[in-house]
């Protein structure tokens, strides 16, 4: 797909430089977006339409040399060390690690990783132990706290085999983790899995009922489309995931009004060895 017009952004923005930064990156590297208007307020991204789009009608197009894949990270100089060092890292730490190395050294995504939220206080990974206590009851409560134990045995181990010049605090850490946990993509093509982060694509909000549909190939990149006709300055928004309120707090730090997908885990007691059914719930 060609080049289009400058992505437009927002004279509101507090961190202009790295937006721009970010734009004229896009721009550079083939992004179609020109239908596309990136607002932001404080640490709120938004992206709205511009103009009135058809249903049907390309939103978006993120070029294939620009996904941030697993295979990617794990191919840098950083993602190298971290195997050669034999560090028991999940896919999330080794973008995580990626993230932080470019931020810190600089690189090729450079205009991305500046462009990613400088702080996730939503996300239950930096609730306080007070704010954990208010999940209490809850089964992601149990799940919060071995995520939360994961993260630091990861950070232990990479802090033993890192270098001093590429050595990161725990916070720094879980930062690039949730960039990485919240704004990825996933896909199976060809019975091909892809797991990715898209720079642009991830700005969308979720909704359950979205205003665009997209399509992660390798070959071609991302494409978004208009699932509906959208009229000038809508917030563009994209199906993230079928989750509960509970698995969404847990992954992307925030709840759905009337989620669609709600549901409750109920753990009952056993039932007596006298009772009629009991040797049926034994099997």
């Amino acid at each position: 797909m060609s080049n289009a017009a400058p992505l437009a952004a927002s004279p509101a923005a507090h961190h202009w430089s790295r937006v721009m930064e970010f734009i004229t990156w896009l721009q550079r590297e083939g992004v179609t977006a020109d239908r596309v208007q990136l607002q932001l307020d404080g640490n709120d991204r938004t992206l709205v339409a511009v103009s009135p789009i058809a249903e049907g009608s390309l939103v978006m197009h993120i070029p294939s040399h620009l996904l941030l894949t697993i295979e990617r990270a794990q191919a840098s100089p950083m993602g190298q060390r971290i195997q050669e060092a034999g560090v028991d890292l999940t896919e999330w730490g080794y973008l995580a690690a990626f993230l932080l190395d470019t931020r810190r050294h600089g690189g090729g995504m450079q205009p991305f990783v500046g462009s990613l939220p400088q702080a996730y206080p939503d996300n239950p990974v930096f609730f306080t132990e007070e704010e954990l206590q208010w999940l209490q009851g809850s089964y992601i409560e149990a799940t919060l706290r071995n995520r939360r134990e994961r993260l630091y045995y990861e950070y232990q181990q990479l802090s033993a085999c890192l270098p001093p010049e590429s050595a990161f605090s725990l916070d720094d850490y879980r930062w690039a983790w949730c960039s990485a946990q919240t704004r990825y993509f996933t896909s199976r093509v060809r019975g091909e899995r892809i797991h990715c982060m898209v720079p642009l694509g991830d700005m969308p909000n979720h909704d359950f009922a979205p205003n665009m549909r997209w399509q992660l190939d390798p070959r071609i990149g991302l494409v978004m489309v208009a699932a509906k006709p959208i009229a000038a300055g809508t917030p563009l928004t994209i199906l993230y995931a079928r989750k509960s309120n509970t698995e969404l707090l847990s992954d992307y730090g925030f709840c759905v009004d009337r989620n669609p997908c709600n549901l409750a885990h109920i753990s009952l007691p056993a039932l007596p060895e006298e009772h009629p059914c009991s040797e049926a719930t034994a099997e």
